[in-house]
């Protein structure tokens, strides 16, 4: 049995539009290999327009719960690759409805130790319906990002 938390923060980048999004996560591991991961995540969409000549910023965001089942490949003291798939739900203060999304990710985490890491984790979420407000969600229902951060595990 393994208790994780992670403290990641992940940078995006497309054109224009920027997003910043922090998160914590909790990680029950049922078998050495065999996880469900959950957490909260805070995402601060930014968009820029321009506009008859004038720039105009708007920004979104948005509160997550992701709800994701990881099995690691390869699962070594000093070495973990796994790969985790699941829902993830938000919702953004500025709207009334929630944010349906599938969640895909492959990561990696160099251990220095039992209680602590370092990772890395790709990840691409499908939106299953669509934002009201305008934002980069409302323009792409597929996202890529890369998470990395420092991972803590209660053993």
């Amino acid at each position: 049995l393994m208790l994780d938390f992670v403290l990641d923060e992940t940078h995006f980048e497309n054109n224009d539009q920027i997003s910043i999004s922090v998160g914590l996560s909790v990680g029950l591991y049922f078998t050495e290999r065999l996880g469900l991961i959950t957490g909260l995540n805070y995402s601060l969409y930014t968009n820029k327009e321009l506009y008859n000549g004038s720039e105009t910023i708007s920004t979104v965001s948005y509160f997550g719960v992701p709800l994701r089942v990881d099995y690691r490949i390869v699962n070594m003291d000093k070495f973990n690759l796994y790969l985790g798939a699941g829902p993830l739900v938000e919702k953004s203060p500025s709207e009334s409805k929630f944010l349906y999304s599938a969640l895909l990710a492959a990561g990696m985490q160099f251990n220095f130790n039992r209680l602590v890491g370092i990772y890395i984790e790709p990840q691409f979420t499908y939106s299953l319906n669509k934002p009201i407000i305008d934002s980069y969600k409302t323009n792409s229902q597929s996202i890529f990002l890369i998470a990395a951060g420092l991972r803590f595990s209660l053993q």
